[in-house]
């Protein structure tokens, strides 16, 4: 997916305001997140899900690119995936 396509920067948007890893907090770049927000961005374009499937999905998706242990617990990514599945209803 195009990094400069609306929904990729529409997922990246909220990914990082989350910043579920801390990176961005820690002073990486704004695109720090792109590989997990291209992923994110794919399944969400391809599948129809519900918020319980949005938040197992980006939540293995950090599990995948990172660790569980880095990635802490699925319930932090409750808001983020929220979120995610309210953007894709009003597209």
């Amino acid at each position: 997916m195009d990094k400069d396509n609306p929904l990729h920067l529409k997922i990246r948007a909220i990914v990082n305001h989350y910043d579920p890893i801390k990176l961005l907090q820690d002073g990486c770049p704004e695109a720090e997140y792109d590989p997990e927000v291209k992923l994110i961005a794919r399944i969400l374009s391809r599948c129809d899900l519900n918020p319980e499937l949005t938040t197992e999905i980006t939540y293995r998706v950090f599990v995948h690119m990172f660790d569980e242990r880095t990635t802490g617990p699925k319930e932090n990514y409750q808001d983020l995936a929220r979120d995610l599945y309210s953007s894709k209803e009003r597209r």
